[in-house]
């Protein structure tokens, strides 16, 4: 039998309507895309148009050069025609203080102007006056032999002046051209008959000039101020000099001229050199007296301020000698622009006539003085103690002093002299509420000045003032009565608070004294263990207070290292210190390189080592101590290793 199968060839009618419903729905869904595509490309065109608005509108305001601009801001032009759409530009201003400023919000929008369809742009702007960024070129750079006064923090009201030449070459030898003056052996002179003061450093000269006729103060560097046997300040030899000028063509001696009286030994040479430069017409001193508790003195001590802002005299060790409190003055800037009208003669007040270089902002200075080389690692274990550390409000530590007016919430300069501005070094603590205790067991009745030293004017010309002696009158003290218990003693206990032992019945302890203070520290001990506690709230004479101790065994600690530079025919002392206590350290001795080793048991979260060696010192502090009661802690052997 023979099958026949037939073949079709083809497509079939169904395939075919299959085929074009599929490339139906295909040509659908791209034309669909195609749209979408055009509408997010015109949004996306529409939102950059939105946003250049914005930024244009407050591109304009930041480039305002007027203060009065500033002060009232322009409205923006509304609406503003787009390529695809309408704009509407809105925009709200707040207005901040401290500083003055202003919170500008810009708002384009278009369409519905819903969440979708707006620009929202946020700045804050403070303005600055154009001025003082070409201050440059219109007045010249300091040091480059012009007489300007070059843009800094001091608002334009002083600079400082530098006017040296190098009078010898590497080697030490006199370059041509100079020749020593015949009396003085640190004066020589150029070919063109101007003399230099040596600067003694093997280098440079200071050139030196006939000094002006008009003393003005002592110059508390000069040590013939002291007494050369305690180093105790006695002062009379006046060897700082001002006179007036005219640096600016305009009427009157808007400038001074502050000159140090050159000396060689105890004689004056018959040369001055020239310090520094106001251009406000009055010269504003601030000055006080450093103290500090330790035996050490303030050799290591420096005052702390930028020398193109202001002329600082301190002598922290005259004749060598080691001193625990010395003064200071450092003289800054002011603006007479607003007078009073003063003396001629008298350098702290305005002339005559009352007259300031335009370039000078209003009441001149603001700005720091503070001291240096306090709790570092060259040779300081400090803390500073301020008006707050005493009142028990402090909450940072500070090693400077801000000195500002605040005209109704605008930041001036402080246009006012200050004295008895001083500073007070005690140890270091760990934490603001025990600075605050030692503070006020140390200081006593001494009136210390805040961090910021504020003049305040209620939209008021900023008029130079009268000297400011508030924090000469001392402190009246307070008496106080503080009780507690103490706990978990072994063996007998000790109390002490404010220096002064408590007195002990059973576990209750019972301390009186007085302090100036509002916060005091209590500190027991037995041969074992330590604790202390701190009561504050000490405001009122006959104040009371209480607080517990819980004693425990503190951790003990070990380390280790090395001290290089050590004179060798000298004997080398190390000891560990927590602040309440100090443990002399073995080490080894007539080595240049020394090691040692110590131990010390503490509750304290620091612990500061120093070694002395000769006339040498050099000290380390180690922080964030954590051991628990009773634990061994053996700390890292490179955590502090010394040099002198």
């Amino acid at each position: 039998m023979i099958l026949t199968k037939n073949r079709q060839l083809g497509v079939g009618l169904v395939e075919v309507l299959v085929a074009t419903v599929v490339i139906a729905l295909g040509l659908l869904s791209l034309a669909s895309m195609q749209g979408n595509f055009m509408s997010s490309s015109g949004e996306s065109k529409t939102r950059s148009e939105a946003l250049v608005i914005a930024e244009r509108q407050m591109e304009d305001l930041r480039n305002m050069m007027q203060t009065a601009d500033f002060t009232n801001l322009s409205a923006p032009t509304s609406p503003v025609a787009g390529v695809t759409e309408s704009f509407t530009v809105a925009q709200v201003v707040t207005s901040l203080t401290l500083p003055n400023r202003k919170q500008i919000t810009i708002t384009v929008s278009w369409g519905g102007a819903g969440v979708d369809e707006q620009i929202v742009l946020t700045s804050e702007l403070l303005f600055s006056d154009p001025k003082a960024s070409v201050s440059l070129s219109q007045f010249g750079e300091s040091g480059s032999g012009g007489s300007g006064n070059s843009p800094s923090p001091n608002q334009n009201a002083s600079e400082s002046v530098e006017q040296s030449v190098d009078l010898f070459d590497d080697n030490g030898n006199l370059k041509s051209g100079f020749t020593q003056d015949g009396t003085y052996s640190s004066l020589y002179a150029d070919t063109d008959g101007n003399v230099y003061k040596d600067d003694g450093n093997g280098k440079t000269g200071t050139i030196a000039v006939t000094c002006p006729a008009d003393n003005y103060e002592d110059d508390l560097i000069n040590e013939l101020n002291y007494n050369s046997s305690t180093g105790a300040y006695i002062g009379g030899v006046v060897s700082l000099k001002v006179k007036r000028v005219n640096l600016d063509d305009v009427a009157g001696n808007e400038s001074l001229e502050l000159y140090t009286v050159n000396y060689e030994g105890a004689n004056a040479d018959g040369t001055c050199t020239l310090q520094h430069r106001y251009f406000g017409g009055v010269v504003i001193p601030i000055k006080g007296e450093v103290h500090t508790i330790f035996d050490i003195g303030l050799v290591h001590i420096l005052i702390d301020f930028n020398k193109e802002d202001m002329f600082c005299v301190f002598n922290p060790s005259p004749y060598g000698l080691t001193v625990k409190e010395s003064p200071y003055a450092c003289y800054v800037g002011g603006n007479c622009d607003s007078g009073p009208d003063g003396a001629d003669s008298n350098f702290s007040t305005c002339p005559s006539t009352a007259v300031a270089k335009a370039s000078v902002g209003p009441g001149g200075f603001r700005g720091n003085v503070g001291l240096l080389n306090v709790d570092d690692d060259g040779g300081g274990k400090e803390s500073v103690c301020f008006g707050e550390e005493v009142a028990g409000t402090n909450t940072i530590f500070a090693t400077a002093r801000k000195y500002k007016t605040l005209n109704s919430g605008v930041e001036q300069g402080i246009n006012q002299s200050f004295t008895c501005q001083d500073f007070f070094i005690v140890g270091r603590q760990a934490n603001a509420s025990e600075l605050a205790s030692e503070c006020a067991t140390e200081v006593g009745t001494l009136n210390l000045a805040p961090k910021e030293v504020i003049r305040s004017l209620t939209n008021a010309s900023n008029t130079v003032a009268a000297v400011n002696a508030s924090y000469c009158t001392s402190l009246a003290p307070k008496s106080y009565t503080l009780t507690g218990t103490v706990s978990n003693a072994e063996g007998s206990v000790t109390v002490t608070a404010n220096g002064s032992a408590c007195a002990l019945a059973g576990s209750v302890y019972t301390c009186t004294g007085t302090t100036s203070g509002t916060a005091l520290q209590v500190n027991a001990s037995t041969a074992t263990q330590t604790g202390d506690c701190t009561v504050s709230g000490l405001t009122t004479d006959g104040a009371t207070g209480s607080c517990d101790i819980a004693l425990s065994i503190p951790p003990t600690y070990t380390l280790s290292g090395t001290v290089t530079n050590v004179s060798t025919n000298k004997e080398l002392i190390i000891q560990v210190l927590d602040g309440l206590i100090s443990i002399l350290c073995p080490a080894s001795q007539g080595v240049a390189t020394a090691t040692y080793e110590c131990t010390i048991s503490t509750n304290e979260s620091s612990i500061r080592l120093e070694a002395a060696n000769f006339k040498s010192n050099a000290a380390c502090t180690i922080l964030g101590l954590s051991g628990v009661a009773g634990q061994a802690v053996t700390l890292p052997s490179d955590s502090c290793n010394l040099g002198f």
